[in-house]
């Protein structure tokens, strides 16, 4: 077990750093045209309300959620419905998506914050307002907010986890964002402690971001913010992971079925919490975002505040990309984001990076396992990354799942310090599936 201050596995990604790594927060130029896929989430896709021709306003509903798994969506421009069909998704599938031309204008729908102040709102009602807002987890795991704002009565919240960390360089756009909006993310952990009802609040930020952190200690000695404990880290990958942090933070481990609430804990990113802040407080609609756009093909790194549904081309040209030498676009963090084949790929709410790499890996060879033990030492999780690569290649699925396969939380680091170069993150994915078929066939 480890403390808090003692996270020593994981691997530190030092060589992803890029130069002139970017700290400010620019507002993108309003795109022209946008596409808003009605899958930007962890559930079911919402439903569309507009249809070809209808004018809309910024922050207008324009997809309603048809069940609790789901979340709304917004306008992020004003101008025309141009069409409600396919389109590229991050993924690489296609998905239904409302297309919208923008008029230029920018003009506002009404925002309707909460009737009364948060202190005085019921749970259901901050809930509620949260629903309507669209917020989705936006450090990547797009988990509908409204959800985790409603734990099980039999699972009661005592602590209010603010996870501050970055994760995978060169992705920025949370500290910048935190650094920009420190008392509003502040304010926004206090109305998720308020709604489940958590007894404690414990931010975890990098210890190397020593201006937010003198910024933190700073409001902490008002009494709004006294009762927030802030706990500098190391940011080891992959620290920033759901799970991994509870287990670093408080020593609980969430184990094979459970979820974090079962342990009393519910976790937030600073960015979803600034979303749940804009919300409740000002009934700001989830709209836009911060991207770091970065890498070896860029030349102006960037945190770009920009639209959902800006298709990548356009925040690629605003920094700088090397058309001539970039040979692969990643969205999200260079260990676990999904590249691209096409740029006009738009930005969803769970984008938070966009990385444009001047080489590609070729095919390595792989070698036999030397039992070096590397995989072991680094997994977060504390699984055994070769024994599971080795039950996949043999096609012992049952044997996987009983060395805890599924526990496994795709962070790549087995892969990242093998020295015999086997792809070991790849044969736990696959067993990963080929488990998840099983059950599926069971249940069936």
């Amino acid at each position: 077990m480890f403390g808090w201050r003692k996270f020593r596995r994981g691997v530190i990604l030092s060589h992803y750093e890029p130069r002139g790594a970017p700290s400010a927060i620019t507002d993108a130029p309003l795109p022209a045209r946008v596409f808003i896929p009605l899958l930007q989430h962890r559930g079911l896709p919402a439903i569309p309300i507009v249809k070809y021709g209808d004018v809309v306003l910024r922050g207008q509903l324009i997809a309603e959620a048809p069940l609790p798994q789901s979340i709304t969506m917004h306008a992020p421009v004003s101008g025309t419905v141009s069409a409600v069909a396919p389109w590229r998704h991050p993924s690489g599938k296609k998905i239904t998506a409302i297309h919208i031309e923008s008029d230029g204008r920018d003009m506002q729908a009404d925002f309707l914050p909460l009737a009364k102040p948060w202190r005085e709102a019921a749970q259901g009602e901050i809930v509620q307002k949260v629903l309507q807002c669209g917020i989705a987890g936006m450090s990547g795991s797009g988990v509908p907010a409204h959800i985790k704002l409603a734990p099980p009565a039999d699972k009661p919240i005592d602590i209010l986890l603010v996870n501050g960390l970055d994760g995978q360089p060169p992705v920025q756009s949370a500290a910048a964002l935190q650094k920009l909006e420190t008392e509003n993310t502040l304010e926004g952990a206090l109305i998720v402690k308020k709604t489940v009802a958590a007894k404690r609040i414990i931010v975890a930020i990098d210890k190397t971001r020593t201006e937010i952190l003198k910024t933190i200690e700073a409001l902490r000695k008002d009494k709004r913010f006294a009762e927030i404990e802030v706990r500098p880290v190391s940011a080891a990958y992959p620290l920033g992971e759901e799970i991994t942090l509870i287990y670093a933070m408080t020593g609980r481990a969430v184990l094979t079925g459970q979820t974090p609430q079962d342990l009393g804990c519910v976790v937030f990113s600073t960015s979803t919490l600034l979303a749940i802040f804009n919300a409740v407080v000002k009934g700001q609609p989830l709209y836009d975002r911060v991207v770091t756009v970065a890498g070896p093909a860029i030349g102006r790194p960037a945190n770009l505040r920009v639209r959902i549904g800006t298709p990548v081309a356009e925040l690629l040209e605003i920094a700088a990309v090397n058309n001539g030498t970039v040979k692969k676009i990643i969205m999200g963090g260079p260990m676990t984001g999904l590249a691209i084949a096409e740029r006009d790929t738009p930005v969803i709410k769970t984008t938070t990076a966009v990385i444009a790499l001047d080489y590609t890996t070729p095919p390595l060879l792989e070698f036999d396992c030397i039992r070096c033990s590397a995989c072991f030492q680094v997994c977060p999780r504390r699984l055994a990354p070769t024994v599971l690569a080795h039950c996949v290649k043999n096609n012992d699925i049952d044997k996987a799942a009983e060395w805890g396969i599924a526990r496994c939380c795709a962070c790549g680091c087995c892969t990242y310090v093998c020295p015999s170069k086997i792809n070991l993150a790849h044969y736990i994915a696959l067993g990963n599936y080929h488990l998840q078929s099983v059950k599926q066939a069971g249940r069936q």
